[in-house]
């Protein structure tokens, strides 16, 4: 059973058209399984990114670019901080 955030990603990641970032995906996975694991004491700071994936399916529903760009920007952002604090590495 897939989960909705990962359906979402494949979703966006099959719409690109973009035979790297649809290659890409499985790296991306692994990080997702990865993540899963990871301690629960910021856990709740982690589930943000469920407001950020909503925030970014209103901006798609939209189809205004900036709206977007915008809010895949922040989630990729909060990706990337989240992923370099739960590996110990400095964001």
């Amino acid at each position: 059973m897939t989960s909705k955030g990962e359906r979402l990603h494949r979703l966006t990641y099959d719409a690109s058209k973009n035979r790297f970032v649809v290659e890409f995906y499985h790296i991306i996975s692994i990080i997702f399984h990865y993540h899963c694991q990871w301690n629960k004491v910021d856990e709740k700071a982690r589930n943000a990114a469920i407001g950020q994936r909503l925030a970014y399916i209103d901006a798609l529903l939209s189809h205004d670019p900036d709206a977007i760009g915008r809010s895949c920007g922040e989630h990729l952002r909060a990706a990337r901080e989240t992923t370099m604090l739960s590996t110990g590495t400095k964001a």
